[in-house]
């Protein structure tokens, strides 16, 4: 926008770009410590929970065995929270600064991916394991299960893979690798040994990988600089375009108007 005496004022920068710069990573830092305190309570409610339960084996039942019986609340407070945290981390992940125009594909199906396996840990603390539901109690509880351990899973192999210019995705990508490659292992393990007597066990050993994964990750994300902040230019001065906006100009400075005087 053009005005007398040659100036030109720049229109301020838009709330929609100064939110993006600043309230997406205060809001991704957020998120980034809910996950991560809520992740690791969940982890010590596990260990409480196990030794509390001395009726119950922790190499051979499965941690959803520990939602009936005594402080089964507990368990059922365990779904809830790994699903918010994981929910929580996931949109953190989508905040994160791209140096294109958009995330990638990996980048997002990673996101869609996490958030899936958080919605299906919500479902868990709903879908009661006694339920006659699919022909046999808990057929539906351990599909639900099943299927979000392998949309994490893929969705950490997602974040392992990805590569980007960004200095914060290709770290979570270096600190995924060893993560994935355990879960994956793991996971298999655990799908061969449903019948085995140590089946509860394998099922801890990918719960821990799980939650570590989720608390590293989280740990990452609160080390993401902020942008520099700059404040908008609302105006530049420059030459005029006629004759006597010209000397206008050079007159106003003390030192050139004294010897054009």
């Amino acid at each position: 926008m053009t005005t007398r005496g040659g100036e030109v004022r720049r229109e301020p920068t838009s709330l929609r770009l100064h939110a993006h710069t600043w309230r997406a990573p205060l809001l991704r830092r957020g998120l980034a410590v809910a996950s991560i305190a809520t992740s690791a309570a969940c982890a010590s409610t596990v260990v409480a929970h196990t030794l509390l339960r001395a009726d119950l084996s922790a190499v051979r039942d499965p941690i959803s065995a520990y939602a009936h019986g005594a402080y089964g609340y507990l368990q059922a407070g365990v779904f809830l929270a790994v699903g918010l945290a994981s929910i929580a981390l996931a949109l953190a992940l989508w905040l994160l600064p791209s140096p294109t125009s958009g995330h990638g594909w990996s980048h997002t199906t990673a996101c869609i991916s996490i958030g899936l396996w958080g919605v299906a840990m919500l479902a868990c603390s709903v879908v009661d394991t006694d339920d006659p539901i699919l022909g046999m109690p808990g057929n539906l509880h351990d599909l639900i299960v099943q299927t979000g351990f392998v949309l994490l899973v893929a969705g950490m192999l997602l974040v392992a893979c990805a590569r980007s210019r960004c200095r914060a995705k290709d770290a979570l990508r270096r600190i995924s690798r060893p993560w994935a490659a355990a879960s994956i292992a793991v996971l298999t393990l655990a799908a061969r040994a449903q019948q085995e007597v140590w089946f509860g066990l394998a099922e801890r050993l990918l719960a821990l990988c799980v939650v570590s994964w989720l608390i590293a990750v989280g740990l990452r994300l609160l080390r993401v600089p902020r942008p520099e902040r700059s404040g908008p230019k609302v105006r530049e001065r420059k030459w005029g375009t006629s004759p006597r906006a010209g000397y206008a100009a050079l007159t106003s400075h003390p030192e050139v108007g004294k010897v054009i005087r």
